[in-house]
């Protein structure tokens, strides 16, 4: 199965909820591959989001049940409908600030210049006027949750409803209490940017181990496997932090690293090329990236997977490179045709294909489709709230690369750089088009590789 699955049973077994629980009690042993990814599947079951429209949408209900109900003898049609307009507007403000803070915050913390709407977890402040505002919320939502708690159960018709309306807004109560706390908060907190006007408001606790306490903490063996969970100086310390293998009251076993079956030597090489200008260079970045790719996939004939950390940029890029013609197809991955685009880039073997995301790990093509892997920037995730969150621990900029943002890119870059040599007899160029990449970075990179 996979980790979502895997660790949703393991909190539905030690919840008792058997009904729920997906797997047997009885294993033996418990393998996980890919281990690297651990820490994110965990992060993906325990988020949780707010959304300003389903937010309004369950305002709506109140306001319906409300009067359906006849809560309070006092209560008239327009001066509800205009209280529950009222509540909506806090809310709207609210999320209005949070938004501008975040794009502020990515606006400084944005070095490959990507579009925000790039970032899945991005930070914001809690400056003084978004308190102020969660504290004119926070009044609101006792107000609501006092209606739906005082409701005499003979009054209303739908029981239902009522618990649906308490259960939602209690959450959305405890929630703007913990964002209030400062540094006693239980959550990290951050935005999504689902177009650029429109965000969700997501969060997960800070301390997972009772969960993590579950995961591992069993009777029998668990063994965790991955190409890329040692970091650059072979340690484990980095996956053992992040995984919370720290905490847990059970001893951990390191094994010994084992060798790739490739040979990677004699196989593949690795290509930097320094004269490409820096991401915060734009106009320069995507004409350098356009003149050097148009060079390289005609070098291969194609055959080559270019993988970006922007979709803008990507899109930018591609662009431009489409000004030329070449004797291959060039493909681009939009939203919602990444199997396809995979399956014609397999296929047809001489063409190319610009792509994020998931394209960064877990595709696996075999054979010449795939003999030159370019990569345009070093995949840094400094916008990231959970990595913020993480290298808050530390007080130097210095710390934090070294133990947060580099150990995290590495990862990434390994995975990219697997997608090359899937078989014995596959050989292929992988070129890094990041300036960085020629620097005391590039150094550390080679000592990991």
């Amino acid at each position: 199965t996979n980790h979502a699955n895997y660790i949703t049973n393991v909190i539905k077994s030690e919840n008792n909820d058997r009904d729920e629980v997906l797997f047997s009690r009885d294993a033996d042993m418990v393998v996980i591959d890919e281990a690297h990814k651990l820490e994110e599947n965990l992060i993906n079951v325990l988020e949780n989001e707010i959304r300003l429209s389903i937010v309004f949408y369950n305002l709506d209900n109140l306001y319906r049940f409300v009067l359906e109900n006849m809560v309070a003898e006092e209560v008239v049609d327009d001066d509800y409908y205009n209280y529950i307009n009222s509540v909506k507007e806090k809310f709207r403000y609210l999320f209005a600030y949070i938004k501008r803070s975040a794009g502020l915050v990515f606006a400084r913390s944005n070095k490959n210049n990507n579009s925000i709407t790039d970032g899945n977890r991005l930070s914001f402040n809690f400056s003084k006027e978004i308190i102020y505002l969660i504290n004119g919320v926070n009044k609101e939502l006792e107000f609501i949750l006092n209606i739906l708690n005082n409701t005499d159960s003979s009054s209303y018709n739908d029981e239902g409803k009522r618990c649906h309306l308490l259960n939602y807004f209690k959450k959305i109560s405890d929630v703007m209490k913990d964002m209030v706390l400062g540094e006693r908060r239980k959550n990290i907190y951050w935005v999504s940017f689902y177009d650029e006007e429109s965000i969700n408001l997501g969060y997960v606790i800070k301390d997972k181990s009772s969960v993590t306490d579950k995961i591992f903490n069993k009777k029998i063996p668990i063994v965790m496997t991955s190409a890329t969970m040692l970091d650059e100086n072979n340690s484990y310390s980095y996956f053992r932090s992040r995984t919370g293998l720290d905490k847990i009251g059970r001893s951990v076993e390191e094994a010994d690293e084992q060798k790739s079956p490739f040979d990677y030597d004699n196989n593949a090489l690795f290509y930097y090329d320094t004269s490409v200008a820096g991401p915060n260079d734009k106009d320069n970045n995507i004409c350098d990236l356009a003149i050097k790719i148009g060079e390289l996939i005609r070098a291969t004939n194609g055959k080559a997977l270019v993988l970006f950390t922007s979709k803008a940029r990507m899109r930018e890029v591609y662009d431009l490179v489409m000004e030329e013609e070449y004797p291959f197809k060039i493909l681009i991955q939009n939203d919602g045709n990444a199997d396809r685009v995979r399956e014609e880039f397999e296929s047809d073997v001489n063409s190319c294909l610009f792509a994020t995301g998931s394209f960064w790990e877990g595709i696996s093509i075999k054979g010449k489709s795939l003999s030159n892997l370019i990569i345009t920037h070093l995949p840094f995730d400094n916008v990231d709230a959970i990595n913020k969150y993480e290298a808050g621990k530390y007080t130097s900029g210095e710390d934090k690369m070294k133990n947060v943002y580099i150990p995290d890119m590495l990862i990434k870059m390994e995975q990219a750089i697997g997608r090359l040599i899937r078989c014995d007899t596959d050989t292929g160029i992988v070129c890094c088009l990041d300036s960085n990449g020629s620097s005391n970075l590039g150094n550390i990179f080679n000592s990991s590789l």
